[in-house]
């Protein structure tokens, strides 16, 4: 009797990864789901060297108010990110070849004086946007759109725990939302120990250590790379 495929949990949706030709299947579960939050676009009126980019979602949300914005250049991390400004006919003028914030601040030219619109989570971390003012940038941080417990994923995840040989973790948000729902027992979180766990990078690697959980991760913080990483610790 062939033995059954080990079955990977990712608590994302299915955007970017290919999962053709794998020896394992993939379930995606989006334990996080987006809302843009109200804005003013007169809160974003004025004239900017460059506005950041840190996620698909914020060029999502952004892109309708693009027009009524004066800005000279755009700056993106990631290439996920810079293929969706792509997508909508912006090329970036800095990409950061590290996919995080610590990446970006370590190569973007950030200078006294520059007029920096920031639009990005309400959930996000501070430091690059520390950073930008210890450098004397004038920054107008938005926060754009926020994250939100899905109700139906979690209670799918905690349903059929038992099945997953794998989970993974592409940020800290989904981290929390599954070590915070009321789901998450002490036998439940054992449960979890169990698995195979993997998160894209070092944040999300350091939001699931918080709670006494351990997990690999891959070299570049892509969801491909989260894949080829469980392809290699499953011999596939």
């Amino acid at each position: 009797m062939k033995k059954p495929n080990p079955t990977v949990f990712m608590t994302g949706t299915n955007t970017d990864v290919d999962t053709e030709s794998l020896g394992f299947d993939v379930v995606f579960i989006p334990v996080i789901r987006t809302e843009k939050m109200r804005i003013e676009t007169r809160a974003m009126r004025g004239s900017y060297d460059w506005i950041i980019f840190t996620s698909r979602n914020a060029v999502k949300f952004m892109q309708a108010h693009l027009d009524t914005i004066n800005y000279t250049h755009v700056a993106s991390i990631g290439t996920k990110t810079s293929g969706e400004l792509m997508r909508i006919g912006i090329k970036p003028d800095f990409e950061a070849d590290v996919f995080s914030q610590e990446g970006f601040i370590d190569k973007f030219p950030a200078e006294k004086g520059l007029s920096i619109l920031y639009p990005a989570s309400k959930n996000r971390r501070n430091k690059l946007e520390d950073y930008l003012v210890s450098r004397e940038c004038n920054v107008n941080a938005v926060d754009l759109y926020q994250p939100l417990q899905d109700a139906a994923s979690l209670d799918y995840l905690f349903t059929n725990l038992d099945s997953a040989d794998a989970i993974t973790f592409a940020s800290p948000s989904a981290v929390k939302a599954l070590m915070e729902h009321a789901g998450m027992t002490a036998n439940t979180k054992i449960v979890l120990k169990e698995k195979l766990i993997v998160s894209i990078g070092p944040v999300t690697r350091d939001a699931l250590a918080t709670y006494q959980i351990q997990s690999i991760s891959p070299d570049t913080y892509t969801n491909d790379a989260m894949i080829e990483l469980l392809s290699k610790n499953f011999e596939v």
